[in-house]
């Protein structure tokens, strides 16, 4: 079961949140002028999201290599100038150094 409250009310009473969420698997969402934000959940919940996660990135992933056009791993970093050539050193000469 989830509660809604409000940030200023989480922000007044945070470690009674977080024990809330910590000892009695709550999941808190906070929201601010009527809008949800965040929720905090316990780490149960994230491990358990993550492994869902993970799962589907995992079919995603087999689908791809299913799909007809797929490169090998050799032939992505060739193109990428990843594979150690003095391309690769070319290529990331002109990459601006904010990126």
């Amino acid at each position: 079961m989830s509660f809604r409250l409000p940030a200023s009310k989480v922000r007044s009473d945070f470690a009674d949140t977080l024990n809330r969420v910590a000892y009695g698997k709550e999941r808190i969402v906070l929201n601010r002028n009527g809008r949800d934000l965040v929720a905090i959940i316990p780490v149960d919940d994230l491990a358990l999201l993550e492994a869902i996660e993970n799962q589907q990135d995992l079919a995603a992933a087999r689908t791809a290599l299913n799909e007809p056009g797929t490169l090998p791993w050799d032939e992505v970093k060739r193109r990428l100038h990843l594979d150690g050539s003095a391309a690769a050193a070319d290529a990331s000469a002109d990459v601006p150094a904010d990126a």
